[in-house]
């Protein structure tokens, strides 16, 4: 035998005792090192990019070249690089297999069940069919839009068994929820809800039905629709669905700023759950701590969370996005009780998770960037939080309308901080103004979307658009929020007429010694006098510690966070240009067509 002809041992070969690392190494990878081995060079790799490529595609379970091509070769790559996908496709297919089979089963007595049953076998070659690996790009279409088709052949003719048709309605809405396609699950729920009237179907798979309905009414901001169809249940209205549904409406009070009475609904779900299902008592159980936190009471918060956070198996694909919420809860806690720089770290591992996991394009990956946004500035990281929008999709959670209002407020924060102030007004204004279409006139929850507005107003030292906003957010808040009556007391000081400012005893009725320090700071910025010469009080919070430091105030003995990075908002910089610290800058001013559509966002507020 000549050199040629041998061939070295696969690597996989040679691991006797670790059974994990040698099933690692076959396949790909022992293919991969001896077509390097090979004696003819014209059988090895023509290079060490085509080398670098197989080994890429062997990370991204794509076919590499130094194996051959066979269809189970290739299909095991495409399960592999799909498995959310498939996930879902198999549950799809299960799920019609055995509609399949029972539909099979009566067929024998009725012409009209063999006709359903074809119907439903055409449905599932349609399904089946993405999944082909030799498909023309079956990385386009998603599970998805596969079961929405398969929905389309349920939402025309009725079928002879409009109990059977109804379930499977809500089955496909089911995984039409999993892909956050909110929209489509309420048109498959109030077909179900429309069958479960017409044909006077069992209470149970009408409760169901208006389980199913309400739910995609509340994620899609529906919330008049949600209280609306809450009081108008059926009395017969099983116990579990009952509750299902009183979860909804304390969503709704919790997000329109009234979590008292969130609490007073959800307490008796949470005293006597009606059903066993961990998802359901761990978002009942999420959602009470939520709102307990919102009144202020963080521990208490944190501790029930964990508990909620405990009933669920992150292993388990079904519970997943219920392990990412609490998850989300959690983090959000510990940033409220001041352990920033955790929050901002749990945040970025869940970031890092969900866009290998699910890509930038999914809903989720979207709200976890803003939260871990939201906390990377709150840990003086302010050029990373506005990076952390980058490669996201312009229309991210474009189906829950309020997620999507606080995810664009928190990529104009993002982005006036880290000194980008010409990326701030357009995100800002589309998500004040789908908040205010969202939540109704009035909602307290506006008031947070006021301040903002009013914020950032300031910030351009637009002084009468901040007032107004100031205004409006110190109204809906009943006075809650410091910052809209820190701007209302330095405008009115300043020289401006506003009702009932400024307030003579404001300064003394402030409690935290930070926020007195930073009411001198910015009525010195204001009336471009000298600033405080004692250091930044250790109470201050991150984002504020950092406004001041850039004002040039000494933070004193208070340790920073090692990757702590300048804020370079537009009152910041026209602060140190006044000053001569920093070079003369063109800050981007507000054109009059964005004035007025601020003012009238104002107005509407």
């Amino acid at each position: 035998r000549t050199r040629a002809d041998v061939q070295p041992a696969r690597p996989s070969s040679r691991v006797r005792h670790d059974a994990r690392r040698r099933r690692a190494l076959e396949g790909d990878l022992d293919a991969i090192a001896l077509r390097c081995l090979r004696f003819d060079p014209a059988r090895r790799y023509r290079s060490a990019a085509e080398l670098r490529e197989d080994l890429e595609n062997h990370l991204q379970h794509r076919p590499v070249r130094a194996r051959r091509q066979t269809r189970a070769y290739l299909l095991k790559g495409f399960v592999l690089r799909h498995r959310l996908g498939v996930t879902l496709g198999a549950a799809a297919i299960m799920l019609l297999i055995g509609a399949a089979v029972a539909a099979l089963a009566v067929a024998q007595r009725s012409r009209e069940y063999a006709l359903s049953t074809e119907r439903l076998l055409d449905t599932l070659g349609e399904i089946l069919a993405p999944a082909n690996p030799y498909a023309p790009s079956p990385s386009r279409t998603t599970v998805a839009e596969a079961v929405r088709r398969a929905a389309d052949r349920f939402l025309g003719d009725d079928l002879d068994d409009p109990a059977f048709q109804a379930q499977v309605l809500l089955r496909l809405a089911d995984m039409l929820t999993v892909a956050e396609q909110h929209a489509d699950v309420l048109t498959l729920a109030e077909r179900a809800v429309l069958l479960a009237a017409q044909h006077r179907l069992p209470a149970a798979i009408a409760a169901q039905a208006e389980v199913r309905r309400i739910d995609a009414l509340y994620l899609l901001g529906r919330y008049d629709d949600v209280l609306a169809s809450a009081a108008a249940l059926a009395p017969d209205t099983p116990e579990a669905e009952g509750q299902r549904i009183a979860l909804r409406v304390a969503g709704v009070h919790a997000q329109k700023g009234s979590y008292r009475e969130a609490i007073a609904v959800l307490e008796p779900v949470v005293a006597s759950f009606a059903l066993a299902d961990p998802i359901f008592r761990s978002d009942a159980i999420g959602a009470l701590a939520v709102a307990h936190g919102s009144l202020g009471d963080y521990q208490r918060a944190l501790d029930m969370l964990t508990g909620a956070l405990a009933l669920l198996d992150a292993d388990d694909i079904e519970q997943l996005p219920a392990v990412l919420r609490r998850r989300t809860e959690i983090a959000t806690a510990k940033g409220r009780l001041l352990r920033m720089a955790e929050a901002a770290a749990e945040f970025e591992d869940m970031l890092a998770m969900v866009r290998t996991r699910l890509g930038d394009a999914h809903p989720m990956t979207a709200k976890t960037a803003m939260h871990t946004s939201i906390w990377q500035q709150n840990d003086e990281r302010f050029e990373d939080a506005f990076q952390v929008f980058a490669g996201l999709p312009e229309d991210a959670i474009a189906e829950e309308p309020i997620r999507r209002a606080h995810y664009l407020v928190a990529k104009a924060s993002a982005a006036l901080f880290a000194g980008h102030a010409d990326q701030v007004m357009a995100p800002l204004l589309e998500g004040v103004e789908l908040a205010q279409a969202t939540l109704g006139e009035d909602a307290a929850r506006l008031g947070y979307f006021a301040q903002q507005l009013a914020w950032m107003m300031f910030e351009f030292g637009e002084w009468e658009l901040a007032a107004a906003a100031a205004e409006k957010g110190h109204a809906l808040s009943q006075g809650r929020r410091l910052i809209n009556g820190l701007i209302l007391q330095l405008l009115a000081e300043r020289g401006m007429e506003i009702p009932g400012w400024p307030d003579a005893g404001f300064e003394a009725s402030i409690q935290n010694e930070c926020h007195e320090f930073h009411y001198r700071v910015l009525r010195a910025v204001l009336t471009e006098t000298g600033l405080p010469q004692d250091p930044i009080p250790s109470t201050c919070l991150p984002h504020e510690r950092a406004r001041m430091l850039g004002l040039g105030l000494s933070a004193g003995d208070t340790p920073r966070p090692a990757r702590a990075q300048p804020m370079r908002s537009p009152l910041v910089l026209r602060w140190r240009v006044a000053q001569g610290q920093e070079p003369a800058l063109a800050l981007p001013a507000l054109d009059e067509t964005v004035r007025v559509r601020v003012l009238d966002a104002i107005n509407r507020l």
